[in-house]
């Protein structure tokens, strides 16, 4: 089985790509969260909220075709790189302990 890790901000349209080429069997999303300093929504929003790009309505799930058991979201704060090295990295770590013997 196969682990995609990706990051989610800008355009979704590569992400969609490398979901229907990789066809992993879990995508874990690294988004940013909620911005309080400017009020600006994170880019969850794209996974689990209205998507942006060529199908602003969709989703990036609902564009690769992707169930509810098959992904994970992670916020990440906005500015704070420290903190978004550490989550990624202990996110990373508990994946490989929860599921050792996928790629």
């Amino acid at each position: 089985m196969t682990i995609l890790a990706c990051t989610v901000g800008g355009s979704p349209e590569p992400l969609v790509t490398a979901i229907n080429s990789c066809s992993p069997s879990l995508v874990v999303f690294f988004c940013s969260d909620d911005d309080p300093a400017t009020g600006s929504s994170g880019s969850y929003t794209q996974v689990n909220g209205k998507g942006r790009g060529k199908r602003e309505t969709e989703t990036i799930p609902e564009q690769a075709g992707l169930e509810e058991d098959r992904y994970e979201v992670v916020k990440v704060p906005t500015d704070d790189l420290d903190a978004v090295y550490r989550i990624i990295a202990e996110t990373l770590d508990a994946l490989r302990k929860r599921l050792p013997d996928d790629d």
